[in-house]
């Protein structure tokens, strides 16, 4: 069984991982705030990465939840969102955005989807999460976020 690390990636694996996030045309602004975490395999191989995004409004977001094709299928995804949330206690809501048949996997975590309506702190006019969900709308993502709150 391949063992796995989790840290906070060092600038240098930052750049790295922004790099493989521009190539897919995923979104990067923002990109230099916020936690990232990376998952290595045994062999110190970068395997994924999820990043915490703090918008200027104070709302926290859980971005580029990512791993490696050769790794799926192992709950490591769910393993580096726990981490995430774990790393920074203080924060008490959670905003992410996913694909509607992932919806189920968060779940997992405490995550609900939620209807706008319900969770308006979270959707301001012109705020940068509100713009990043109709961009997630417009590459088959629902926009509809899934929220973590005590």
């Amino acid at each position: 069984m391949t063992s796995f690390s989790i840290r906070p990636a060092t600038e240098s694996e930052s750049q790295q991982i922004k790099r493989l996030v521009e190539k897919s045309g995923r979104w990067t602004d923002y990109w230099d705030s916020g936690l990232l975490l990376a998952l290595f395999d045994a062999d110190t191989d970068l395997t994924g990465w999820a990043r915490h995004w703090p918008t200027p409004q104070g709302r926290h977001g859980i971005m580029s939840v990512t791993i490696d094709e050769r790794y799926r299928g192992k709950k490591l995804g769910l393993v580096l969102i726990s981490n995430l949330v774990a790393s920074l206690p203080e924060v008490d809501r959670w905003h992410l955005d996913c694909a509607p048949n992932l919806a189920f996997y968060y779940a997992r975590l405490g995550f609900r989807a939620v209807p706008r309506t319900e969770c308006p702190e979270m959707f301001a006019p012109n705020d940068p999460v509100d713009q990043l969900c109709m961009a997630c709308s417009q590459v088959d993502f629902r926009p509809f976020a899934l929220y973590r709150a005590p």
